[in-house]
């Protein structure tokens, strides 16, 4: 809250920024252009390589593909490991008491 006011009165300098990236491209297609990130505005700059400086502001996640949803299938997975780690390790504890309570036991001299 207080970055975003002192950003909307002062503006950002955009001295902290992501390493170049360069998307990948499919084969055939058009030259994939090299951006940088400001990671206290999150605004996109065009990047050159040659003279190593920041370009002007672009909008790059436009272009990006949009990002499909996770399958339920994949949630249903992780709430299986959620549960089954619990189920596990009680089982596992409920065998070391048993162990340990048949060592302390007296045998029956019968």
């Amino acid at each position: 809250m207080i970055d975003r006011l002192l950003n909307t009165l002062f503006g950002c300098a955009h001295k902290r920024t992501t390493f170049p990236l360069t998307p990948a491209r499919k084969s055939g297609s058009g030259l994939s252009q090299t951006y940088v990130v400001c990671l206290d505005c999150g605004k996109q700059f065009t990047y050159d390589w040659k003279s190593m400086q920041r370009g002007e502001l672009v909008d790059l996640s436009s272009e990006a593909p949009p990002v499909k949803p996770r399958a339920a299938k994949s949630k249903l997975r992780y709430v299986a490991w959620a549960t089954a780690v619990p189920v596990a390790w009680l089982a596992v504890s409920a065998a070391k008491k048993a162990r340990k309570r048949s060592r302390t036991e007296p045998k029956d001299p019968a």
